[in-house]
């Protein structure tokens, strides 16, 4: 069985749901992340009509974070999971870090979001608020 959260997108127009993100970022203080299914909406153009979605939660290989990333011209702070299958690659790619899944019975508090050790070069620093919120909290 599918995921059933995923369910009320399906057949959405694209517009309407980049309309119905936009509409949140454009009255939004702070910048917004989106944890993306690619299958239903084009980051790209969600980015580009509203650039206060600036940070993206992604499940992809590393080649897809580095479309995605030369997509938005560096302009969005990327972030892989993927239950941390990959970890290197994502990141030379261009992922700022890995956000894994956290099992709740084994949650223990420790960050759920792995740093990067090798940067892509030339490769902006994340966002003043990517660092004010990294690392991430798994509980």
């Amino acid at each position: 069985m599918g995921n059933p959260a995923a369910a009320p997108v399906k057949g959405v127009p694209e517009p309407e749901l980049i309309r119905f993100f936009g509409a949140v970022s454009d009255t939004s203080p702070i910048p917004l992340g989106i944890h993306n299914a690619p299958e239903y909406l084009d980051i790209k153009a969600l980015h580009k009509a509203h650039p206060n979605i600036s940070i993206i939660k992604v499940e992809a290989m590393a080649i897809a974070v580095a479309r995605l990333d030369d997509a938005v011209d560096g302009g969005m702070d990327i972030f892989n999971g993927r239950s941390a299958i990959e970890m290197v690659d994502p990141l030379r790619a261009g992922a700022l870090g890995i956000i894994r899944a956290a099992k709740p019975s084994t949650c223990s508090g420790e960050s759920s979001i792995v740093q990067p050790t090798v940067q892509r070069p030339a490769r902006k620093r994340p966002s003043a608020f990517t660092r004010a919120c990294c690392p991430f909290s798994c509980c």
